[in-house]
């Protein structure tokens, strides 16, 4: 940044690093790139598979956000192939989810295209669309199961096991020809229930009934919120009442 005042002094600041937001959302119809993925998880002797790890049918996860221990990360692959090889260092005998909201201008039916390796168990909003205990390399559109996606937002989950060796995902949302699906866009962060990043804004604040003893303090906040009054008889204040 570079500044200059009225008599022609100049500044530049240091130099200051940050970071974009999230990629572009996947275009219809393509495979998906960009997921929020969470693990590994133990998968000894395959018990991992069919052992709940998230709250497979209510997690509501967004970037950063924990379940079990570890934490939902936003993943963008180059490919088309999540290749979770590529994320964890240890990968045979485990298993991990990735998660991916999507919105639909209208109630529609559709087909969720899978190739996995190894097998794959998929839900959406929570309602359980695929159960494929597989042993096999990934191969784009190896599975397709239709699905209905209700109008707004709508949960896709997919839990991917690993045996040994190669380990990803192939995913895309398409008609039963594979062909595009319209009204459809992503976020991999939850938009049922944005933060709330705002603080109440304090207005009116008044001393009345003023004694040599005490004093009513009133307030009032533009949201419902909990409130401390610090007092005393010097800007030390030094005692607190809750309002």
């Amino acid at each position: 940044v570079k500044s200059a005042d009225a008599a022609g002094n100049t500044a530049m600041s240091a130099d200051y690093a940050f970071a974009t937001t999230d990629p572009t959302p996947v275009p219809t119809g393509q495979f998906l790139r960009d997921w929020l993925v969470i693990g590994p998880f133990d998968n000894t002797n395959r018990a991992g598979y069919t052992t709940d790890y998230v709250g497979e049918t209510t997690v509501t996860p967004s970037t950063g956000t924990t379940s079990a221990g570890e934490t939902w990360d936003a993943v963008h692959s180059s490919y088309d192939l999540i290749d979770l090889v590529g994320l964890y260092s240890s990968t045979d005998n485990k298993v991990a989810y990735a998660h991916l909201y999507v919105n639909s201008d209208t109630e529609q039916a559709c087909y969720l295209w899978l190739g996995t390796d190894d097998g794959v168990k998929a839900w959406i909003n929570g309602a359980l669309v695929q159960d494929n205990p597989a042993e096999r390399p990934a191969s784009p559109d190896t599975d397709s199961v239709l699905i209905t996606l209700k109008q707004g937002w709508n949960r896709i989950l997919l839990k991917v096991d690993n045996l040994y060796g190669g380990w990803g995902f192939y995913a895309r949302l398409g008609d039963s020809q594979g062909n595009p699906v319209s009204g459809l866009t992503y976020s991999l962060d939850d938009q049922s229930s944005p933060s709330d990043t705002t603080p109440p804004v304090i207005l009116s604040v008044a001393a009345t009934s003023v004694t040599q003893t005490g004093a009513t303090i009133t307030w009032s906040t533009d949201e419902d919120s909990t409130s401390v009054v610090d007092y005393g008889t010097t800007t030390a204040y030094g005692f607190t009442a809750n309002g």
